[in-house]
């Protein structure tokens, strides 16, 4: 039995789109949606919870002024010492390597605190790296850095 050319062509261009994969702009995409729910975890489960949910378990976190934590279950645990403590974040934008399955995104933040008597306030920059894990996006490094007041540079 001899295969129509067009049915032939088609089923070889369906085979190389699939193989392709999605495109930068859906990775992308789907990379700030991940982002957009870790920082929603945050909010309303606390950063131990949004950590232990999107951390891989080889994550690594560089805090402003602290030491290196390793491990997703260890940053979980440092962060539960840091209950009082809310942070809000926005991811101002997303990168995605070529591969696919690695990228970054990073934005501002404002953590506060009513602890320890009055209300105090800080912010800051962070830079979230991330991978794919089973199909899902999960943070492979997470780094915050203090600023002195809430000005955001225009760009």
């Amino acid at each position: 039995m001899k295969i129509p050319t067009r049915m032939a062509m088609a089923a070889v261009l369906g085979l190389l789109l699939s193989a392709c994969g999605s495109s930068p702009h859906a990775s992308r995409q789907a990379l700030l949606t991940a982002q957009s729910a870790f920082q929603q975890a945050a909010a309303a489960h606390g950063l131990a919870a949004a950590f232990k949910q999107y951390a891989g378990e080889r994550a690594v976190f560089l805090p402003n002024g602290g030491a290196i934590v390793q491990g997703g279950a260890a940053i979980a645990a440092a962060l539960a010492q840091q209950n009082h403590l809310q942070v809000h974040w926005v991811g101002d934008e997303a990168r995605i390597g070529a591969s696919g399955d690695f990228g970054s995104t990073w934005g501002t933040y404002i953590a506060s605190t009513d602890a320890g008597g009055g209300r105090r306030v800080g912010y800051g920059k962070f830079l979230a790296v991330w991978g794919k894990q089973d199909g899902n996006w999960r943070v492979v490094a997470f780094m915050v850095n203090a600023s002195p007041g809430a000005a955001v540079e225009s760009r």
